[in-house]
């Protein structure tokens, strides 16, 4: 697709994923700028970072999303899921609106702090102590 007048390739098939982002990544370093993001901790993102800084990122970060690491936040993931998808199903049954920002931000916040850091916290339902509201307020 085209995006103004630049071309814009989407790949959607899995193996060529796989090519690309794990295989040859060395090899596709520059992204992308966004525009409108123009901040000083932009250029540390892994997606906006460029060159140098995208490589090292990169392979920093590897080792952090290996398939054994991955299969380790399964179950975390999971359980934030399943609370997840029982509090939806409960508001679903009282038919008031629901604020999904906050839910989702909710969910995300339990999901982050069990996935990276093995604190499981049940942030969903209302549980917090000083590292949620720590890492709550950087958001």
């Amino acid at each position: 697709y085209y995006l103004g007048v630049r071309a814009n390739v989407v790949i959607t098939d899995v193996e060529m994923l796989k090519q690309v982002l794990v295989k040859d990544f060395d090899c596709f370093v520059d992204r992308e700028c966004i525009p409108l993001v123009s901040s000083k901790s932009s250029a540390k993102d892994l997606f906006l970072s460029r060159d140098k800084t995208w490589r090292t990122s990169r392979l920093t970060l590897t080792p952090t999303f290996s398939t054994m690491k991955m299969k380790q936040m399964v179950p975390l993931l999971q359980r934030s899921c399943n609370t997840l998808a029982k509090k939806m199903s409960e508001f679903a049954e009282i038919g008031n609106a629901v604020d999904v920002w906050r839910v989702f931000g909710s969910f995300t916040m339990e999901s982050i702090l069990a996935a990276a850091f093995g604190r499981v916290v049940n942030i969903q339902e209302g549980e917090a102590d000083q590292l949620t509201d720590a890492a709550a307020s950087v958001f």
